[in-house]
């Protein structure tokens, strides 16, 4: 059967319908910025750390006019990390420590860890409010979420979908979420949107190329939604390498 005949056979998916929780990690990055690239190392980086500790990595564009957004989120509305406010970006071991402190305190990070294993103040600062006036929508739609098996080491394959996609389908995908699969899960590798299963490996038997993949998401989603690129900015076109540039530095990175 055609693959297309083969994920017709899934009604439902195990990504479907679980509330956002404080072990659930965003980052939300400049798309104008070329941020992306940077983004999926940070979300290896973070799942490699905390396989056992994060439920999910949900890596959002941010399409807004002002640009130089970079702002990584516990929940629906903890952030560790705004580059606005603090000046540049992590180091990562800074934001490995930050996202300890919330989520698994009593974790040692290694050569990752500070001489001082003390909290760090700022995750409690007047900047870093515990709850914030609004709620990020962390999971914004039309999102694709990628299961993958940790113990065959498939983190850098579904980070690397992610960023494929994202460069594919440009404006008409909105987040990327990477879910480590439980220990149980062996050989796992699924890939759904809007509720239902696009691609499983141990079902088909192997990983999708982009091409298919791209052409299985597109499907996936306008079937099912009325507006495909319902968070895409208005009226506003994508920059030049030479503007992205330019944006880099003006927001001080090179």
């Amino acid at each position: 059967p055609s693959v297309k005949a083969s994920i017709s056979l899934y009604s439902s998916s195990p990504l479907s319908g679980p509330e956002v929780k404080i072990n659930d990690l965003s980052i939300e990055y400049c798309t104008g910025c070329r941020w992306m690239m940077r983004s999926a190392w940070m979300a290896q980086e973070l799942l490699t750390t905390f396989q056992e500790d994060l439920n999910s990595v949900t890596i959002i564009p941010s399409r807004c006019e002002n640009g130089g957004v970079f702002v990584v989120r516990l929940g629906d509305s903890q952030v560790v990390w705004d580059r606005k406010i603090d000046g540049g970006f992590p180091e990562m071991k800074k934001l490995k420590q930050r996202v300890r402190d919330v989520v698994t305190p009593e974790k040692y990070l290694g050569h990752s860890d500070s001489k001082d294993s003390s909290k760090d103040p700022a995750i409690d600062s007047p900047k870093y409010p515990a709850m914030m006036s609004t709620s990020m929508n962390v999971r914004p739609e039309p999102n694709v979420s990628i299961r993958y098996c940790k113990n065959h080491r498939s983190l850098l394959r579904a980070s690397w979908f992610a960023q494929d996609l994202f460069a594919a389908l440009q404006n008409d995908l909105n987040s990327v979420t990477l879910v480590p699969a439980f220990q149980d899960e062996k050989e796992n590798f699924v890939i759904e949107a809007k509720g239902g299963i696009l691609w499983d490996q141990k079902s088909l038997g192997r990983f999708p190329d982009l091409e298919e993949l791209t052409e299985l998401v597109r499907d996936g989603t306008t079937s099912k939604s009325d507006s495909f690129q319902s968070n895409k900015t208005p009226d506003t076109e994508d920059m030049d390498d030479e503007e992205a540039e330019e944006l880099r530095k003006y927001f001080g990175v090179i």
